[in-house]
C-alpha cells in the first residue's frame, strides 16, 4: 500500500526501510506517489479499472514459511527499464500454458489484466505499474492501462502482514506484447487461522507402520496433516474469507515403514463436508472401520536429476481439491511400480525429484489414473549460475548471469531475498543476465544487509507472454514442495537454482 509522505519512493528503497508504514490506497495516494514510475523520474497517474479498488476486500495475506522465497513470495514492483532482448540458448520449448497470443504484438495498445493469487483467485488493491502510470487493481483483481507501447514491462507491488511484521515483495513481467496479462503472485489475500479436532473410530493404530491420512480442500484455500493416532488436534490456515466449507478426506493405509513409505494396503476412505470459521474450533469424524478399496499399481521410469538426494511421490487428486499425499520413496530406483488405490472422482500426480530444498528440482504428471504404465519422468537439472560468486561485493553494474543447459525453460525467475527479513523482488523475463542498475534509479540494499539471488524456472514457458496466460505460471508444486496444491493440474516442472549470498559496495 502506498503512503503520500514518501515522494519519489523507488521499490529497492523501499525493500531496505524498515520504517514504510502501511496506509489506505485511494487515488489522491498513487497521484501523490511515484512509487512504481520506471526509473523514477515521472510522477504517476490514476487511471483505468484500478481507480476503485476494492480495499474493503483486503490487500494482504500472512504467509509462514521457513524457506524464504517459497511460500513467502508475493507481488512486486517496477524495476526493469532497460531493453528486454532475450539472451537465451536455442531451442526453445513449446508452452505449457496456452492462453499465449497467437503472435507477438507491437505498437500501442490498451493492456487490461488481471492479478491473482497462487490459487488464482482475484487480489485486489494492489498497485500496477506500466512505463509511468499506475493503477491499483480493483475488487475482481483486475486493471487496465491505455497508451502502452508494445513490448512492455508490467510491475506490481505487495505488501501484506507477516508475524510482527510486514512483507514486501516486487514482481516483474518484462518484454511483454499480449492486451490481457494474468500478473500472478503467491500471496495477497489475509491468512486465516482455526483450530480442529479429528477424532477417528473403527482403525487399529497398533501397528506403527498404519496411520490415517488427511486432508481437507476449501474453494479458498487447502490444507493437510497425516493422522497416527485416533484424536488429533490441528491448525487449519487458509488465506481469504473468514468462514468457508469444504470437504475434508482421511486414508487409513498400512505402509511398509514408518515414513511415507510406499503402503502395502488402503484400508478405508471416507470423505465428509465440515465448515471452519476464524478463530472457531471444528470438530471432524471418520469411520475408518476396514472396507474393501479396488486396488491398482502406477508404474514408469525416472531418469534425469542431478543429486543421489531425491524422490519418486504420488499423491492422490480428488475433484474437489483435495489432495492425499500417498508416498515419499527415497529408496527409488530408474523403473518403479505403486500400489494406489481407485476411488471415485480422483487421480494420482506422479513426481520425481533431485537435491535439496537449493538445489532443487521437480518434474510431475497429472491426471495419471491408476493402473497406467509407461509414466516417463525426466528431471531437468537446474539453473547454472554464473556471476558473481558467492560472497560477492557488488556494484550497481555487476551483471548476475545464469545459464539452462540442463533444461529447455526459457522463462526465468530471477529472485533476490532479504535474510533477515520478508522482502524481496521476482523478476520473470527471458534474458539471462542483469544487472541492479536496471532495477531502479539507484539500488535500494545498503551496504552489510545479508541478501542471496538465484534463479527459478515453472515450466518450460518459451517467453514472458506465455507466462502470463490465464493459468499464471507458478508451478503446484512451488507450495509444499512435495505435494501439488492449488488447481493447476497441467503436467509440469519445477526448479530453484543454488542460493548466493552477495553484499553491496557502499
Amino acid at each position: 500500500m502506498l503512503c503520500p509522505s514518501f515522494q519519489r519512493l523507488r521499490l529497492l528503497a523501499l525493500l531496505a526501510s524498515a520504517s514504510f508504514a502501511a496506509c489506505s490506497v485511494d487515488s489522491r495516494d498513487i497521484a501523490d506517489e511515484p512509487l512504481l514510475a520506471t526509473g523514477g523520474s515521472s510522477a504517476s497517474s490514476m487511471n483505468g479499472a484500478g481507480a476503485s479498488a476494492g480495499a474493503a476486500s483486503g490487500s494482504s495475506a500472512n504467509g509462514t514459511n521457513s524457506n524464504p522465497g517459497s511460500a513467502e513470495r508475493a507481488s512486486g514492483a517496477p524495476f526493469i527499464g532497460g531493453a528486454t532482448a532475450a539472451e537465451s540458448d536455442a531451442g526453445a520449448a513449446p508452452s505449457s500454458d496456452a492462453g499465449a497470443p497467437a503472435a507477438p504484438i507491437s505498437g500501442v495498445i490498451v493492456v487490461s489484466g488481471q492479478v491473482v493469487d497462487f490459487y488464482r483467485r482475484p487480489v485486489p488493491n494492489v498497485p500496477v505499474t506500466i512505463g509511468q502510470t499506475t493503477v491499483a487493481s480493483d475488487a475482481r483483481g483486475q486493471f487496465s492501462i491505455a497508451d502502452v507501447a508494445a513490448p512492455y514491462t508490467a510491475s506490481l507491488l505487495a505488501t501484506y502482514p507477516s508475524g510482527a511484521g510486514t512483507a514486501r515483495y516486487g514482481y516483474v513481467y518484462e518484454g511483454l506484447t499480449r492486451t490481457d496479462p494474468t500478473l500472478q503472485i503467491q500471496r495477497g489475500l489475509v491468512e486465516r487461522n482455526a483450530d480442529f479436532t479429528a477424532s477417528i473410530d473403527g482403525a487399529d493404530f497398533s501397528d506403527a507402520n498404519r496411520e490415517a491420512i488427511f486432508a481437507f480442500a476449501t474453494p479458498d484455500g487447502s490444507t493437510r496433516a497425516q493422522l497416527d493416532s485416533a484424536l488429533g488436534t490441528y491448525t487449519a490456515s487458509w488465506t481469504g474469507p473468514t468462514s468457508l466449507t469444504g470437504t475434508a478426506h482421511a486414508l487409513l493405509v498400512l505402509r511398509s515403514g514408518t515414513f511415507k513409505e510406499p503402503p502395502v494396503a488402503y484400508e478405508a476412505h471416507q470423505a465428509t463436508t465440515f465448515a471452519v470459521s476464524t478463530g472457531v474450533a471444528t470438530n471432524i469424524a471418520f469411520d475408518l472401520s476396514p472396507s474393501s478399496i479396488a486396488l491398482a499399481n502406477v508404474s514408469g521410469s525416472v531418469s534425469g536429476g542431478f543429486s543421489d538426494r531425491g524422490s519418486n511421490l504420488v499423491s492422490l487428486r480428488f475433484a474437489d481439491g483435495t489432495v492425499l499425499p500417498l508416498l515419499d520413496d527415497t529408496q527409488r530406483t530408474a523403473a518403479f511400480s505403486y500400489l494406489v488405490p481407485v476411488l471415485p472422482g480422483a487421480s494420482l500426480s506422479v513426481a520425481a525429484s533431485s537435491g535439496a530444498t537449493a538445489p532443487f528440482s521437480l518434474v510431475h504428471r497429472e491426471n495419471i489414473a491408476p493402473g497406467q504404465t509407461g509414466v516417463a519422468l525426466a528431471i531437468p537439472g537446474p539453473v547454472t549460475l554464473g556471476s558473481p560468486p558467492l560472497g560477492a561485493e557488488v556494484t550497481a553494474a555487476t551483471p548476475f548471469t545464469w545459464s539452462s543447459p540442463a533444461q529447455a525453460a526459457r522463462t526465468f525467475v530471477w529472485h533476490l531475498e532479504y535474510t533477515d527479513t520478508v522482502q524481496g523482488l521476482f523478476v520473470l523475463t527471458s534474458r539471462t543476465q542483469l544487472t541492479l542498475a536496471e532495477l531502479a534509479d539507484g539500488f535500494g540494499v545498503p551496504p552489510n544487509t545479508d541478501v542471496y539471488w538465484s534463479v527459478e524456472t515453472h515450466g518450460a514457458a518459451p517467453d514472458v507472454d506465455a507466462a502470463t496466460g490465464p493459468s499464471g505460471f507458478l508451478d503446484s508444486y512451488v507450495e509444499l514442495g512435495d505435494v501439488p496444491d492449488g488447481p493447476t493440474l497441467r503436467d509440469g516442472s519445477f526448479t530453484r537454482s543454488e542460493e548466493r549470498a552477495f553484499t553491496v559496495s557502499p
